[in-house]
């Protein structure tokens, strides 16, 4: 019996998690900067939100297929959140900047 080798994969799993959130908040940032630049109706913001979530969730399904099987764990999915909302609130404050920038430019 090897002790630590589950350890060591769980802890991957983890930190490959956190990089699949990473990834998807990056996507969610994309979005939010195109939403920013370009305005919107509200029929074409609920699509991009509905492609968003259907794209994030095949994603995460894909991810969580090749590094468990498919079982779904909660620390991966807490992981992967920790991931996204990190992403999110780095490039929360850039947006709100583009925005303001947008509006004074225009007045």
């Amino acid at each position: 019996m090897r002790f630590g080798t589950p350890h060591r994969v769980q802890v991957q799993l983890v930190f490959a998690a956190i990089g699949a959130g990473f990834l998807i908040g990056l996507l969610y940032a994309l979005l939010m900067a195109l939403r920013a630049l370009v305005r919107h109706s509200a029929a074409a913001v609920a699509a991009e939100d509905v492609l968003f979530c259907v794209a994030a969730t095949f994603f995460t399904f894909l991810f969580l297929l090749d590094a468990t099987g498919g079982t779904v764990r909660f620390y991966l999915l807490l992981s992967e959140a920790a991931g996204f909302w990190t992403v999110r609130t780095a490039t929360a404050k850039i947006i709100a900047k583009i925005q303001k920038n947008a509006c004074q430019s225009k007045d």
